[in-house]
């Protein structure tokens, strides 16, 4: 099964895998953050090319490596193996080197030695210093910025209430992203459980009997007004 085959995975390569609610892209911002710059990249893409994205993937996923980054000031190809790559430009303009020669493997032996041993490690140390800085001043900052901001948190559902769904989950059509925001069918608690997610039961559709597994924030509260028809005065009275 898939989830035997993650978690062989997982303890082959010594990953520590953590389970998020569904739905709930909050949970792994850096993921999505990545995903938000990997998206803009593929954006720049003819409209042939979008086509075939993922056939561009590896090259963008290189730009990206060889890229300096803000934080660090270093490119992380360059963090991991301890040398900026070379492109086809830097190739066609560099003198030609005769790697046969004896003085160069014993110039590359010395010149890594002492790049890797001393001065990669000291990078290292001052660009992990620096992640570690940048994220505690985005932690400061959201925390001011949640201080500030008068927010009414949405309370927890009980089991048996009714609640209406939020209709982003439909991913195989381009035109559900650009629909007005709503809500869809009516549904009750089934099942309370951690991190914020419920179990729910469609009571709009009676055919359809499948428990959903959501999170709380793609669920509001549903509640059906307390009115009655007179049929008299042909008028609806509380």
């Amino acid at each position: 099964m898939i989830a035997d085959l993650v978690n062989s995975v997982c303890r082959t390569f010594g990953i520590r895998h953590k389970t998020i609610s569904p739905y709930h892209s909050q949970s792994q911002g850096l993921v999505e953050r990545f995903n938000r710059t990997l998206d803009s990249c593929l954006k720049k893409r003819s409209k042939e090319e979008k086509k075939n994205w993922q056939h561009y993937l590896p090259s963008t996923a290189f730009a990206y490596r060889f890229i300096k980054q803000a934080t660090t000031g270093q490119s992380p190809f360059y963090l991991l193996y301890g040398y900026e790559p070379n492109i086809y430009s830097d190739n066609s303009m560099m003198r030609p080197i005769d790697i046969k020669d004896p003085s160069f493997e014993l110039q590359l032996k010395i010149l890594t030695t002492i790049h890797i041993q001393h001065l990669l490690n000291q990078i290292r140390e001052a660009s992990l210093k620096k992640i570690e800085k940048a994220q505690a001043l985005q932690v400061k900052r959201l925390d001011e910025k949640m201080n500030n901001t008068k927010k009414e948190w949405k309370p927890s559902f009980k089991i048996g209430d009714s609640v209406k769904l939020y209709r982003d989950s439909i991913s195989t059509s381009w035109s559900a992203k650009i629909d007005i925001r709503s809500y869809e069918d009516n549904f009750a608690i089934h099942e309370k459980l951690k991190k914020g997610t419920y179990v729910i039961k469609n009571i709009s559709n009676p055919e359809d009997t499948k428990l959903h597994l959501v999170h709380g924030n793609r669920l509001k509260s549903c509640t059906t007004p307390a009115v009655k028809w007179d049929k008299l005065n042909d008028i609806m009275t509380k």
